[in-house]
């Protein structure tokens, strides 16, 4: 539907499918995404550091949000780094805040953890 409205210049039909799209995911402007990357050397090491930050969102979030991951990044490994991610989605800005700089102050993992609020890109 995309390429067919650019090349018909349709972008009011665009929009409109893009919208439905969008509210049906609950992807921004509908909802709220954070992008966590949890970088490591080792690659096992990075994904339990991966997997406690999740439990931690768990706990965290309970039922105001949708978790997806962790699992390995686009570019698994960059810099001699292993990346793994994980993607929440959220009705609500302020409890998935909450959430983040919660796991963020509890984070004991070994690697490096970098969250980006409603992410670009995922690569």
């Amino acid at each position: 539907y995309a390429v067919r409205a650019a090349c018909e210049g349709d972008w009011e039909s665009f929009l409109a499918r893009e919208f439905e799209y969008r509210k049906r995911l609950r992807y921004p402007p509908f909802g709220f995404l954070a992008l966590i990357t949890i970088e490591d050397f080792d690659k096992a090491r990075g994904r339990a550091s991966a997997q406690a930050v999740v439990e931690k969102l768990y706990e965290a979030l309970e039922d105001k949000a949708y978790i997806l991951g962790p699992s390995l990044a686009p570019y698994a490994k960059l810099k001699n780094r292993w990346r793994h991610q994980i993607m929440i989605k959220a009705a609500g800005r302020v409890a998935l805040g909450e959430a983040l700089r919660r796991v963020k102050a509890g984070f004991k993992g070994s690697g490096q953890m970098r969250i980006s609020i409603d992410p670009v890109s995922v690569m």
